[in-house]
């Protein structure tokens, strides 16, 4: 394996164990109209956000009922 495989090797190694992100969760495209881009990535962070916050309530209910059942 050469030096510069070596290496890509490593970085992505790091990348891995370090949980980087590489593409971004949400993507903010214009789809022709620049005036609604903005707008609809806001938008998309604004359901990431809710979803997010429902899937650790969720997760906290269930806790609380297995908690419950010991």
């Amino acid at each position: 394996m050469g030096g510069n495989n070596f290496t890509q090797l490593k970085i992505m190694e790091n990348i891995a164990n370090q949980n980087v992100r590489i593409m971004p969760e949400v993507l903010i495209g214009g789809n022709g109209d620049a005036a609604n881009g903005g707008i609809s990535g806001l938008l998309g962070l604004q359901l990431l956000e809710q979803v997010q916050k429902k899937n650790v309530e969720t997760v906290s209910i269930i806790d609380e009922k297995t908690d419950n059942n010991l």
